[in-house]
């Protein structure tokens, strides 16, 4: 559904309504882009309510006023594509099921289904996705209850075999012979490690969005470079990042480099990290130099994705709270954030008893008796 915002900052869409059994349009408008969709549900849900009671409503109707309703053509061709997968997932499990009718074990034997053939991430990823269209189904009245609620993971955890964070004290030399040189795959490859964006919120970068006196960082959008276009954020959401001194003075001195290098392309949406063919490096070209430079430093290689997770621990290392993290990171559940902070749990609890010493470490006179 198309959504613009009037002038009075309400936000506003047209939807399809039957009135004495024709269709025509009406205008309707909200307060907040959320509580637009739900009206817009509501209103496609009371349309077909002439054939179809709410406590009726099969499995694939609910999927399809969803789909129309809530996923966004701002989201990104893989996003996309996992509410696709997901639903096609269920509906070959399930069949076309009242969605009523859909019992928490019905939905843990589709998750056990599941893991057999894929592994734990991508079962994950498919439960997230079906998770919030359920949780819209019992906001809407469809459902009492959502049959995701208390379901277990199942899938071959395979992200063990991979590198998942890069030890701290191989950090340092890593910025050394990253920030030897300047490029534009270095110099995206510098940012995530001290900021731990995204690779589709790097790359949508513009010098617009950096703000060098409030040392902040204006994640608004992500680039897609398979549909070569933006898209929203992972969760929809934008935040402010904060930048330290060592980053401003390197992105200073790294534009600097960039303007004089690349003088002669267009770069119309004044992008950070602008290639020759005006779109952003892509995650491949940018994660070619990563992996050369610390195979060169260990003999092994590590993604781009893995500095956003070692920057996250990072910032637990340092004593940071799991909230800032969390916001700072853009995670939309605290949850995700936790198993981070449960991956350097005992050096921080080491951390917290020297903090607890420190602050509660007292000389009290009647010990001096």
């Amino acid at each position: 559904m198309d959504i613009t915002r009037n002038k009075e900052g309400m936000y506003c869409s047209i939807v399809g309504v039957k009135i004495d059994g024709r269709w025509t349009t009406k205008r309707i408008k909200e307060s907040t882009r959320a509580k637009l969709k739900d009206l817009a549900a509501s209103i496609a849900l009371a349309n077909s309510q002439g054939a179809i009671l709410p406590e009726d409503y099969r499995l694939l109707d609910f999927i399809d006023v969803y789909t129309r309703t809530y996923i966004s053509e701002d989201f990104s061709t893989s996003t996309h594509s996992n509410y696709r997968l997901s639903f096609e997932n269920i509906n070959d499990f399930l069949g076309n099921p009242k969605i009523a009718q859909i019992t928490p074990l019905q939905y843990q034997e589709f998750l056990n289904e599941l893991g057999k053939h894929y592994a734990r991430n991508t079962v994950d990823t498919r439960h997230k996705k079906l998770r919030a269209m359920f949780n819209k189904a019992v906001t809407l009245k469809i459902i009492p209850f959502s049959p995701t609620h208390g379901a277990i993971m199942t899938g071959k955890d395979v992200a063990y075999k991979k590198i998942q964070f890069v030890d701290s004290h191989l950090i340092t030399p890593l910025v050394d012979d990253i920030t030897s040189s300047f490029s534009v795959a270095r110099g995206m490859i510098f940012l995530a490690i001290q900021t731990g964006l995204r690779y589709g919120e790097l790359a949508a970068l513009s010098w617009f969005d950096i703000d060098f006196n409030t040392k902040i960082i204006n994640v608004n959008k992500s680039w897609d470079h398979q549909a070569k276009k933006y898209v929203s954020t992972k969760n929809t959401e934008r935040r402010r990042v904060y930048m330290d001194d060592t980053t401003i003075d390197y992105l200073k001195a790294y534009k600097k480099w960039f303007d004089f290098e690349f003088i002669n392309i267009e770069n119309k949406r004044s992008l950070l990290f602008c290639t020759n063919n005006n779109n952003p490096i892509s995650n491949a070209g940018a994660n070619k130099v990563l992996k050369e430079s610390f195979r060169q430093l260990t003999g092994s290689t590590v993604t781009l994705h893995k500095l956003r997770h070692t920057h996250i621990v990072q910032c637990f290392e340092a004593g940071m709270d799991i909230i800032y993290v969390s916001e700072r990171a853009g995670h939309k559940d605290i949850n995700t954030t936790m198993k981070y902070y449960n991956h350097v749990s005992t050096k921080i609890r080491t951390l917290n008893e020297n903090r607890t010493s420190e602050q509660f470490s007292r000389k009290l006179s009647i010990l001096n008796l």
